[in-house]
């Protein structure tokens, strides 16, 4: 369910900062990027991992040094989609589904694992 909010809120906000703020393409996007990862962290912290007893700042630490190097690749591979030419939401789209199997996994078992 987390990776549909995710997902809904990065090709929304998006748009929404492009469309009706007049924001340029990749400022939106990249504006974006910092927004979800904040709501990310937390639903993974308490819905998908749950937990949120254990101390938040190393678990923020692990997923802010992972997340700088996902959503870096992820901005670099929206910026060449662009620059081939392809329609900013559909590289919204790609982006996401190119990094979701690749995030989720990591921050499942390595930076949440209960057993760490």
């Amino acid at each position: 369910m987390l990776s549909v909010f995710s997902f809904v809120s990065t090709l929304g906000l998006t748009a929404l900062f492009h469309e009706v703020v007049g924001i340029g393409q990749q400022l939106s996007f990249l504006a974006t990027l910092i927004i979800v990862f904040f709501l990310n962290f937390l639903g993974m912290r308490h819905y998908v991992s749950q937990t949120s007893n254990k101390p938040i700042g190393p678990q923020f630490a692990g997923f802010l040094g992972t997340s700088l190097v996902f959503r870096g690749l992820e901005f670099l591979l929206f910026t060449a989609l662009l620059k081939f030419g392809l329609y900013y939401l559909i590289a919204v789209v790609l982006v996401q589904i190119a990094g979701f199997v690749s995030k989720f996994t990591f921050y499942r078992f390595r930076i949440f694992n209960e057993s760490r």
